[in-house]
């Protein structure tokens, strides 16, 4: 797929990120309702179309913005660098606590997250 991104190619980087751009600023505009006086809820805003160049540019493959797929990769992706902060550093020093305690250190919850993780690139 990176090929496809190459000089003299008829869809360029530059391309993608435009046409991203503009499916961004649309599902943006569309948002804001001005009868809750334009508040916008902006988690995972700029998330969405920054992983949908670069999952383009590798598999060929855009997510709608409201891709419930693409929002359970995200908050997975959350969850499992949240894990990190539990036991990272004591897994890190001491690598058989995961076999003593994995609860307690958060290795379970990793092995958990990276399982789901596994299941959605195959799937995709």
């Amino acid at each position: 797929m990176l090929k496809d991104f190459g000089f003299g190619v008829k869809k360029s980087m530059e391309g993608a990120i435009k046409d991203e751009l503009i499916d961004f600023i649309y599902d943006f505009t569309q948002k804001l309702d001005p009868s809750q006086g334009s508040v916008l809820v902006m988690k995972h805003m700029f998330t969405l179309p920054v992983l949908n160049v670069l999952w383009n540019m590798i598999g060929g493959v855009r997510f709608c913005y409201d891709d419930k797929k693409l929002h359970h990769l995200i908050t997975t992706v959350e969850e499992l660098s949240r894990t990190f902060d539990i036991g990272g550093n004591i897994l890190m020093a001491f690598p058989f606590l995961r076999h003593v305690a994995p609860g307690i250190t958060g290795h379970s919850q990793q092995m958990k997250l990276y399982r789901e993780l596994h299941h959605f690139f195959r799937v995709i």
